[in-house]
C-alpha cells in the first residue's frame, strides 16, 4: 500500500490511498470470517473453583433466577465465587445438586436484588443453598447461606 502525501488548496496535508486501502481491508477480513464459519471468541464463564458445566449451570441460574442478579453486576461475580465455594465444601457431605434445566427461575421472585427486603434476601439464600443439593438444617447449609450473605453484604458494602 502506498501512502501519498500531498498539498491541497488550502496547503494543508492530506493523506489520499490509506482510508480505502485500510476499508477494502475490513471488508475482506470480515467476509473471510463470514465464509468461513469463524466466530467472535466468547469469554468462558466464570468458574473461580472450575466446577463442571452442569454445577456451574445451577450456581448461575440461583444468582441470576433465585437471587436476582444480572451477570454484568459485581454481586454476581461474588454470589457465583461464594456458592462455588460452598459447592466444593460440601462436595464431601453427598450433596447433589439440581439439574439445572430443573433449577429455573423461583416463582413470584418478581423483585430484583436492590429491591428485596432482608427477610426475603434471606429467603433467597436459603433457595440458593438448597438448589446446590445441601440438606436444610445441617452445617454445611447454615454455612453457604452466612457466607453468601456476608459475601453480599461485603459486596454492597465495601467500608465496612
Amino acid at each position: 500500500m502506498s501512502v501519498f502525501i500531498c498539498r491541497t488548496d488550502a496547503g494543508r496535508l492530506s493523506a489520499h490511498g490509506v482510508r480505502a486501502p485500510l476499508h477494502r481491508a475490513l471488508i475482506i477480513a470480515a467476509g473471510v470470517a463470514a465464509l468461513t464459519g469463524a466466530a467472535p471468541a466468547r469469554a468462558a464463564p466464570f468458574n473461580p473453583d472450575n466446577l463442571p458445566p452442569a454445577q456451574l449451570g445451577v450456581i448461575d441460574e440461583a444468582c441470576r433466577g433465585v437471587i436476582g442478579l444480572g451477570r454484568d453486576e459485581k454481586r454476581f461475580f461474588v454470589c457465583v465465587s461464594s456458592l462455588s465455594n460452598s459447592a466444593q465444601d460440601a462436595e464431601g457431605a453427598a450433596a447433589s445438586p439440581l439439574p439445572a434445566s430443573a433449577a429455573g427461575p423461583e416463582p413470584g421472585l418478581r423483585r430484583g436484588y436492590a429491591y428485596a427486603s432482608r427477610r426475603q434476601m434471606h429467603h433467597r439464600e436459603e433457595l440458593s443453598c438448597g438448589r446446590l443439593g445441601i440438606e436444610p438444617g445441617t452445617d454445611a447449609f447454615a454455612a453457604c447461606v452466612a457466607s453468601l450473605d456476608a459475601a453480599l453484604f461485603k459486596a454492597d458494602n465495601p467500608q465496612q
